[in-house]
């Protein structure tokens, strides 16, 4: 049993709280322990709910194993000179002035907690702006499909799929490849707003650094990902989307009653039968059948497409991608 500690002095909460508060990118309010509770020891802040963790340097001296959630309350509350004190495994007091709360804590040796790779590489937030990009088709609703939960990490490029939709963004750095990272990790990343510095990884995890020293580390799934590259590399002839093709897909695709559009003789139409729902002039494409979400996901980097081609390959800046095509 982790024996209380004597009373610390009087610290300022700057770092211990921007700390918490970076460590919430991890956390939960609610779950399970390694989801609710972080680990304070040797001057360190850690989460860890054994898929991401997070941690950060800290002033404060203290062993304590607190609700993350009930720790920010308190220290946002609280004044300049604070005081802390581990009444025993199960609570920390955090006092400032006439000002008290008490904190649910586990003890701090039964959360496994991690540590994070040793950095191999710098890097900057290109690597974010990628993971932010593909991940919008990165998804837990297909729980059994593993490619569908992940990004996989493939050298200067990053790629997602949602089984209907490639997408892969080059940010340009010289990563490992062939790295599968879980959705989940990209979901943190994007919630941290430190500017990126370095990379590090092993067998079995990935490590980023920030520029204050701090980190997020990810487990990695070990099933590689099927080759996405036979659908990638395929020759094709792609050309400028029509400057009318978003405006007159934004206007008919909310009439459609699953995202399905048809175009046919340059008329776009939210149903198969032209004298139902909605429709727009769109001249100078072929006849289509196509789903106008994964379209409008993706219609900030699209900017040519081969229509002629099954699955429809598309290219941007920085990115491109494969559509699969509908038989008409």
């Amino acid at each position: 049993m982790a024996r209380p500690r004597k009373k610390t002095g009087p610290v300022q909460q700057n770092s211990l709280l921007e700390a918490l508060n970076f460590l919430s990118v991890v956390t939960k309010n609610e779950g399970s322990p390694e989801e609710t509770h972080i680990i304070l020891r040797n001057n360190q802040a850690i989460a860890f709910n054994g898929i991401v963790g997070a941690g950060q340097l800290i002033e404060q001296d203290l062993i304590s194993c607190p609700h993350n959630e009930t720790l920010i309350k308190a220290l946002s509350k609280c004044g300049q000179g604070i005081v802390y004190n581990q009444l025993d495994e199960n609570r920390l007091s955090v006092k400032s002035g006439k000002f008290k709360v008490i904190v649910p804590c586990l003890n701090p040796f039964l959360l496994q907690g991690t540590q994070p790779d040793q950095p191999i590489v710098e890097i900057d937030d290109k690597f974010k702006v990628a993971i932010e990009a593909v991940s919008c088709l990165t998804s837990d609703d297909n729980a059994q499909q593993l490619v569908y939960k992940s990004i996989l990490l493939y050298g200067g490029s990053v790629i997602a799929t949602d089984g209907k939709v490639i997408f892969e963004y080059w940010h340009g750095l010289p990563l490992p490849i062939n790295i599968v990272m879980p959705k989940k990790f990209a979901e943190a990343l994007s919630k941290t707003k430190k500017k990126l510095k370095a990379f590090g990884n092993s067998q079995s995890s990935i490590t980023i650094y920030f520029e204050d020293n701090s980190w997020l580390k990810t487990q990695l799934y070990a099933e590689p990902w099927p080759d996405t590259g036979r659908f990638l590399n395929q020759p094709c002839s792609p050309l400028h989307l029509p400057e009318n093709f978003l405006p007159a897909l934004n206007s008919v695709a909310s009439f459609s009653p699953d995202g399905t559009v048809y175009l046919e003789s340059g008329v776009l139409h939210s149903h198969s039968s032209p004298d139902v729902g909605a429709s727009h002039d769109l001249p100078g494409l072929p006849n289509l059948i196509f789903n106008s979400k994964q379209f409008l996901m993706l219609k900030n980097y699209i900017e040519k497409i081969d229509f002629t081609s099954n699955p429809h390959l598309w290219f941007g800046n920085n990115c491109r991608g494969a559509i699969a095509g509908y038989t008409k």
